[in-house]
C-alpha cells in the first residue's frame, strides 16, 4: 500500500512535466477522492488509453468505494500495462482478497514476490489470505517473514501473525504477537485504522486460554473504541457474552447476547448463547 503511494507520487511529478495541458486532471486522479479521482482518471484515459497510472488511481478509487469488480478490471489493465512489476499483481491481489477469492488473491502475492522477494505487504497480505483458508502454518511463516522485512514500522504484521497463531491455536504466542502491535500502536505504521479489532482479537485469544477476565477487559475496550452500536461488533458481544457466561457471571451474559441480537437479530451463535443462559437461569428459580 506504500509502495501504491510512492509509485503514484513519482508518477505525478513526471507526468506534468510532459503533459501539462492536463495537469488538473492529473492532480485529481493521482491525488483526488473518490468520484472526482474516478471522473479525473477517466477522463485521461479517454485521451491516452495506456496511461496506466490513471488504471492505477482509478481502480484505487474504485476499491475504496467497494467496487471489487471495477477495481480488478482497472488493475488487469495495470498489469497488462506492466507486467513486470510487483505493484501490479500486489493491487489486484487486494479486491480478490477482500472477496474472498483466497487463491487468485495468494497468486497475485506469489507474483509480487517472485518480482520482488523482499516486498513485505505483498508477504501481509498472502498471510491474510492463508489465514483464511486455515492454512496456519503458511500465514505464520509469511507475516514471519514481512515482520523480518519490516516488522519496526508495521504492527499490522504482527496482528496477522497472531491471527494465524491464533487460528492454530496457539494463544500464549497470538497474545505475545498482539501486546507487541497494541505496545507500539503510537510508533508504527498501519495498514488499517480499525485499532479496536486489536483488541477483540486479543480478547480471542485470552478466551480461548481459558483468562475470562482478560478477555472480557479486551472486549470492553474493543466495544468502547468502536462503538456500542456497530452491527459489525455483534461477535465481540456474543465473544464477552460467552466470557462472561463461562464465568458464571450469568446477567451480564445475557445481557451481551441481548444487545448482539439488537444488532444483527439473526446471529445464531449468540441466540444459541442466550437460550443456553435462560435454560441456566430457568433451573434456578
Amino acid at each position: 500500500m506504500y509502495r501504491m503511494m510512492f509509485c503514484a507520487a513519482a508518477t505525478a511529478l513526471i507526468a506534468a512535466a510532459v503533459r501539462p495541458a492536463i495537469a488538473d486532471d492529473m492532480d485529481l486522479c493521482l491525488y483526488g477522492k473518490g468520484d472526482e479521482t474516478i471522473e479525473a482518471c477517466s477522463r485521461m484515459l479517454a485521451q491516452d488509453p495506456d496511461d496506466s497510472s490513471a488504471y492505477l488511481a482509478r481502480g484505487g478509487a474504485y476499491d475504496l468505494k467497494g467496487d471489487s469488480d471495477r477495481a480488478m478490471s482497472d488493475y488487469d489493465q495495470f498489469v497488462r500495462l506492466n507486467p513486470n512489476d510487483e505493484l501490479a499483481y500486489y493491487a489486484r491481489g487486494q479486491p480478490y482478497l477482500r472477496k474472498g477469492d483466497y487463491d487468485r488473491a495468494i497468486a497475485d502475492m506469489n507474483q509480487a514476490i517472485r518480482l520482488n522477494p523482499r516486498y513485505p505487504a505483498a508477504y501481509y497480505c498472502r498471510s491474510l489470505a492463508n489465514t483464511k483458508k486455515g492454512d496456519y502454518d503458511r500465514a505464520i511463516s509469511d507475516a514471519s517473514e514481512a515482520i523480518r522485512l519490516d516488522g519496526d514500522h508495521w504492527v499490522v504484521f504482527y496482528i496477522a501473525r497472531g491471527n494465524a497463531l491464533r487460528g492454530k491455536g496457539e494463544f500464549a504466542r497470538a497474545i505475545a504477537d498482539y501486546d507487541r502491535a497494541i505496545a507500539n500502536l503510537d510508533k508504527n505504521i498501519r495498514l488499517d485504522s480499525d485499532i479496536s479489532s486489536y483488541y477483540s482479537s486479543r480478547g480471542d485469544a485470552y478466551k480461548g486460554k481459558d483468562d475470562y477476565d482478560r478477555a472480557i477487559a479486551d472486549y470492553s475496550r474493543a466495544i468502547l473504541l468502536r462503538g456500542q452500536s456497530d452491527e459489525e461488533y455483534s461477535d465481540v458481544y456474543t465473544n464477552r457474552g460467552e466470557a462472561f457466561e463461562a464465568k458464571g457471571d450469568l446477567d451480564h451474559a445475557i445481557a451481551d447476547f441481548d444487545q448482539a441480537l439488537k444488532l444483527y437479530p439473526s446471529f445464531a451463535d449468540a441466540q444459541r448463547g442466550r437460550e443456553r443462559v435462560q435454560a441456566v437461569l430457568a433451573k434456578r428459580k
